[in-house]
C-alpha cells in the first residue's frame, strides 16, 4: 500500500525546507497535518495543494527517488557472469559439507 500521509523529514525536503521548520508550521497549524505517536505526518494532498501539483505526481516523485536510491545500493554489489556464479555457488554449498 502506498504511504498517503508522509513523515516531516520527507515533507520538509519536498517542500524544500528545514525539518525544523516544517515542525513549527505543523504546530502552529499553518499547514494541516496530523500527529501519530508523537511524530508529525502530512498528506501528499496537501502537500500537492501546496506546490500545485497533484498527489500521483508526489508520489511518482518519491518513488522515482526510492528506486534511484536501490539502484545505486544494487550498482556497488559484485556481479558475477552465470558461469562465476556457478563457481561462487559451488563453492559455498562445498564448505557447508
Amino acid at each position: 500500500m502506498v504511504p498517503l500521509a508522509l513523515d516531516v523529514e520527507t515533507s520538509a525536503k519536498l517542500l524544500n525546507i528545514e525539518q525544523k521548520k516544517l515542525e513549527d508550521i505543523l504546530q502552529k497549524k499553518e499547514i494541516e497535518g496530523i500527529r501519530v505517536n508523537d511524530q508529525w505526518r502530512v498528506s501528499v494532498f496537501v502537500l500537492a495543494r501546496i506546490l500545485n501539483t497533484t498527489a500521483d505526481e508526489i508520489l511518482d516523485y518519491l518513488e522515482d527517488i526510492y528506486l534511484g536510491q536501490r539502484i545505486e545500493e544494487v550498482e556497488e554489489e559484485v556481479s558475477y557472469s552465470p558461469e562465476e556464479g556457478r563457481q561462487e555457488y559451488d563453492k559455498i554449498l562445498s564448505q557447508g559439507k
